[in-house]
């Protein structure tokens, strides 16, 4: 109802304010869903389980323009920030796509930060972020078969400290399809739903 009144202003844009832009999107909404558990007497476990720091340049957002509705667009962040198998964010992703068309880049990019979430957490990473033109994976296990895999594409793999260190290539798909696609490779695109 707060946003009604006052206004989402840009919430997952670069140009973040407050809270927001001082936590990140992710502790953001754990925060935001842990004190909405709490409001309704629900237990909040499930909420406390390990999440994924995500720190990748990209926007993300849905754009007033592509889904004008206010109500609707806090119920898909909130349907993401809550989904916890793939097949629900392609699920959402399909329903957006069927009532409002192709999705804009930056909301690509949040439908696919939800599932590096969900990949990431499957394979134990605790941080995807860039540093020194690469994709930084922390807590990524790697088994014999994906070092080689890695290291093909010209990946740094540190067994010892479970760190992947991952070229950010700029003429290829962006840093999040980039990020997605190594965890896929890594065997985190298993949805035991499915």
């Amino acid at each position: 109802r707060d946003l009604e009144i006052r206004g989402a202003g840009s919430l997952m844009g670069a140009e973040q304010h407050g809270n927001l832009s001082s936590v990140g999107f992710d502790l953001f909404t754990q925060m935001l869903g842990q004190a909405v558990a709490e409001a309704r007497g629900d237990a909040t476990d499930d909420l406390a389980q390990s999440e994924v720091n995500i720190n990748l340049p990209a926007d993300f957002y849905l754009a007033e323009e592509y889904l004008p509705e206010v109500d609707r667009r806090v119920l898909v962040y909130r349907k993401l920030a809550c989904a916890m198998e793939l097949a629900e964010v392609d699920a959402l992703q399909h329903e957006c796509e069927e009532s409002f068309g192709s999705l804009p880049q930056a909301a690509c990019n949040l439908f696919d930060r939800t599932r590096i979430r969900i990949r990431a957490q499957r394979l134990g990473v605790s941080s995807v972020s860039i540093a020194s033109g690469r994709i930084i994976f922390q807590g990524l296990k790697c088994s014999r078969e994906l070092t080689l895999k890695l290291k093909e594409q010209r990946a740094l793999v540190y067994p010892k400290t479970e760190k992947v260190a991952y070229p950010l290539r700029r003429d290829e798909a962006g840093a999040v399809a980039q990020a997605l696609s190594v965890l896929e490779l890594a065997g985190g695109d298993d949805d035991p739903e499915e």
